[in-house]
């Protein structure tokens, strides 16, 4: 079930920070349907969660820990250099900042390590270029 929240937290704010921008960017969501590139071969963004094993800190299982990866691909156009790529990495930095936990349906999440920039790889036009964060979440049994 917290999976379930954590990625509709992501998502949310990845939304906000998708419609925000200049003109706004196209996102594909993972199992998210039908999403077709745009066709002028502008940039858009596809995005995981990727969670690692539930972990437990109690042997009853009571106390749940959730982790993982949220990670957005940026696709930018091919020969535009990596100016507008960086400032969009930056701006999602800012936007997944692990200054304040989000927090969703009551259950606060934590990123624990900042958006970061992987290299980037050429693609059918388009410079490929993964930026993720670290998060974790704990659920705790209703006292």
């Amino acid at each position: 079930m917290s999976n379930k929240i954590i990625r509709a937290a992501f998502e949310t704010r990845l939304a906000a920070w998708a419609a925000a921008q200049v003109p706004p960017i196209p996102v594909a969501y993972e199992n998210g349907g039908d999403f077709t590139p745009p066709s002028d071969r502008s940039r858009y963004a596809h995005c995981y969660l990727m969670p690692v094993d539930l972990d437990t800190q109690t042997v009853d299982m009571k106390h749940l820990v959730f982790e993982g990866l949220f990670q957005v691909t940026l696709f930018m156009p091919a020969g535009e250099g990596n100016g507008p790529t960086d400032d969009l990495c930056e701006s999602l930095a800012t936007t997944f900042s692990p200054t304040a936990p989000m927090v969703r349906a009551g259950l606060p999440i934590f990123i624990t390590r900042p958006m970061g920039r992987r290299s980037g790889d050429p693609e059918d036009g388009y410079f490929v270029v993964p930026v993720s964060c670290a998060y974790r979440a704990d659920t705790y049994p209703n006292t």
